[in-house]
């Protein structure tokens, strides 16, 4: 007959919780990796907003997988960046939350031109109501000339155009279109007296 101690069942009920939080931890893990991998795939550009959000979900799923893998152990570093000495101390997921957000690569400067032409394309906006929007802020006019009507109702996708000139914004909404059947052709865009005349090639 084999009699177990509460002290061996207690040990045994530890070592269950244990192994579960280290799986909870892998899984945290892959998530991260995987939402990581697909966001850097997906998006060409980021936004502000889009990159502090993928910034924080990166360091919870940090801080989680942290937590279910290392439990209780705690974590110090100690770093000087910038003449600042920089210390981090606590629990394995409340520290690595810290060094994840920390540490996290800086998005890609976006070209500014104050004097030029800024202009946000919101989600679902055509081609033509993209076009005529740039147009309508420099107070012109527009011809679009050899353009199909599935061309000029193309969806673009959600982009902040900064550049010189309402002409080069309009040169560049084109590349904002899906591919596929809603693909827009090369085009030329030309301005004469007050007029933008936008040709297929």
């Amino acid at each position: 007959m084999i009699v177990v101690t509460d002290r061996e069942a207690e040990v045994t009920e530890l070592s269950n919780l244990q192994e579960n939080q280290l799986w909870i931890g892998v899984a945290f893990t892959l998530i991260l990796v995987g939402f990581l991998i697909y966001a850097f795939n997906k998006a060409q550009n980021l936004s502000a907003g889009q990159h502090t959000i993928l910034k924080f979900l990166a360091s919870l799923c940090a801080a989680f997988a942290g937590a279910a893998i290392a439990g209780s152990a705690l974590f110090n570093l100690h770093r000087v960046e910038g003449g600042t000495d920089l210390a981090i101390s606590g629990t394995a997921g409340f520290a690595l939350f810290f060094v994840v957000w920390i540490f996290f690569p800086k998005p890609p400067e976006t070209p500014s031109y104050p004097d030029g032409f800024n202009f946000s394309v919101p989600t679902g906006w055509t081609f033509q109501e993209t076009v005529d929007a740039i147009v309508g802020r420099d107070r012109a006019f527009v011809k679009y000339t050899g353009f199909r009507p599935e061309e000029l109702k193309a969806k673009l996708k959600r982009w902040e155009i900064s550049c010189p000139s309402a002409l080069d914004a309009v040169k560049q909404v084109g590349t904002l279109a899906a591919a596929g059947p809603d693909t827009i052709r090369d085009y030329i865009v030309t301005l004469e007296n007050s007029t933008y005349i936008i040709t297929i090639k």
